[in-house]
C-alpha cells in the first residue's frame, strides 16, 4: 500500500468516525472533548530531509506533523496526520494530554462565562 492511499484511507475513516458521532449528538447541547488526530508510529528511525541547494541531509526527528490535501469526486478532504518513532510514544501522549487540559481549560472558561 502506498502511502498516498495511507493517508486517503485516514481521511476517510476519520470523516465517518466524526459523522457517526455528529449523528449520534444531533439536537444535544454537550460540553466535551473529541480529538480526531490521526497518528502513525514508526518501529523505525524518522527522517525529516534539509535541503539546501543541491545539498540534502537527512536530520533524525522522533516527532513530526504532515498536513495532506487530496481531492475526490470534487470533494476536498485535508487531514493533519502526527508521525512519531515507536520510543516517543510516551511524550507524545503527556504532549496530548497537556494539550487536552488546556483546550478543556478553556472550554471550561467559555462555559463558565455563559451562565453569569
Amino acid at each position: 500500500m502506498t502511502y498516498m492511499k495511507i493517508f486517503e484511507n485516514f481521511c476517510f475513516v476519520l470523516r465517518k468516525i466524526k459523522n457517526n458521532w455528529a449523528n449520534a449528538l444531533e439536537n444535544k447541547l454537550y460540553y466535551r472533548l473529541f480529538r480526531y488526530q490521526p497518528l502513525l508510529i514508526l518501529n523505525s528511525d524518522l527522517y525529516v530531509a534539509q535541503v539546501d541547494g543541491k545539498d540534502v541531509k537527512l536530520l533524525p526527528e522522533k516527532y513530526i506533523t504532515i498536513s495532506f490535501n487530496h481531492t475526490l469526486e470534487n470533494e476536498h478532504h485535508s487531514i493533519i496526520i502526527d508521525v512519531i518513532t515507536e520510543d516517543y510514544l510516551d511524550n507524545y501522549i503527556s504532549m496530548l494530554v497537556k494539550e487536552d487540559e488546556q483546550i478543556f481549560d478553556q472550554i471550561e472558561a467559555i462555559y463558565d462565562k455563559r451562565k453569569l
